[in-house]
């Protein structure tokens, strides 16, 4: 997990963000990995986790898809040795999801925990409004 940079204590989320012009989910995961944290997964290829799709709200204009990857499994020496943030975030961590629950806000944790069973499970969740499982 990620720490947002200046947005409080508990802005703490996976790294993503944005498609660029032409470009498909699976590779937006690994630049956006590659650009929030300089991470390369745990394994390839991703396996698709989740996908949580939201009618326009919080200023949004249109509807927006968020799709969840899973890399694998990756250890702390690893992770020490190489992640650089970048200026988005001032913090990472990989810790137990009973740590996260009490890390984060509600509706971010319950997404995490939604997105974490699907993997451990090796299927795929739909969520919707940005983390309720339908």
């Amino acid at each position: 997990m990620l720490h947002k940079a200046g947005a409080g204590p508990r802005a703490w989320q996976l790294p993503g963000g944005h498609l660029d012009h032409g470009e498909y989910p699976y590779d937006a995961a690994l630049r956006e990995l590659g650009e929030e944290a300089n991470v390369a997964p745990g394994s390839l290829p991703l396996q698709l986790i989740g996908i949580d799709f939201s009618l326009p709200a919080h200023g949004w204009t249109g509807n927006r898809a968020a799709y969840f990857f899973d890399g694998g499994r990756l250890e702390v020496e690893y992770m020490d040795a190489c992640v650089t943030l970048s200026d988005e975030h001032d913090d990472w961590g990989l810790r137990a999801m009973t740590d996260w629950q009490t890390m984060m806000k509600p509706p971010d944790w319950q997404r995490i925990q939604w997105l974490a069973e699907a993997a451990d499970k090796g299927t795929v969740t739909y969520l919707h409004a940005m983390g309720r499982a339908s």
